[in-house]
């Protein structure tokens, strides 16, 4: 593990490979390594960095839900990737990672080669059809009793009530225990998170 000082703070990475470079974000509750069981084969053929986005495991500063946004995450990645040459990059990104790297692409077109989005969480454009918004809505709902439950310590009952509302009932027993070890790692950016899609803090497109 390395670190990039971004932002003023220390983001943990792994950075492997030769190239062009390839940068991977991952989603929420998660940090660098999710993607351990892809990164040796990513490293082959690219320069490949994977980092944990600001206030994920193992970085300490700390937590404020104001500023857990795609914004802010999203001039976090821009800073990381000038102080890397600059760009243009390729970036993959996984769920809230995903539309991280959408946010990106919109702000810094230069700086991205080519992006590829995982269950991008681009909530807003739920709200362009009737049936999304209820979608959106209903997920909103089966979520407002998790902040309640990290506010009494439930930090692992907060995290599968989670999982259950995004993946399914069943979402956090199916992970393998190395998944389940690193979401609880990042369980306590729950908060943060939820607050800021509460506060419409989340992009529009």
């Amino acid at each position: 593990m390395k670190t990039f000082q971004i932002g003023g703070v220390d983001l943990a990475c792994e950075e492997r490979g030769t190239g062009e470079l390839l940068i991977l974000v991952h989603g929420a509750v998660r940090d660098y390594r999710t993607w351990e069981g892809v990164l040796a084969a990513f490293a082959a053929p690219y320069r490949v960095i994977t980092y944990s986005r600001r206030w994920h495991h193992p970085e300490t500063s700390a937590v404020n839900g104001a500023g857990y946004t795609h914004d802010s995450h999203a001039a976090d990645l821009i800073e990381l990737i000038t102080s890397c040459g600059g760009g243009p990059v390729r970036l993959l990104g996984h769920s809230y990672g995903a539309s991280v790297c959408a946010v990106v692409a919109v702000q810094r077109p230069d700086l991205v080669r080519s992006l590829v989005l995982a269950e991008p969480s681009l909530f807003s454009l739920l709200l362009t059809c009737p049936l999304g918004a209820i979608a959106l809505a209903q997920t909103a709902a089966a979520m407002m009793h998790i902040t309640p439950l990290m506010r009494k310590g439930e930090s692992e009952r907060a995290l599968t009530e989670f999982l259950k509302a995004v993946v399914s009932p069943t979402g956090y027993e199916r992970l393998p225990e190395r998944a389940r070890a690193v979401m609880f790692d990042n369980a306590h950016t729950l908060e943060p998170k939820l607050n800021g899609m509460s506060a419409g803090n989340s992009y529009h497109f």
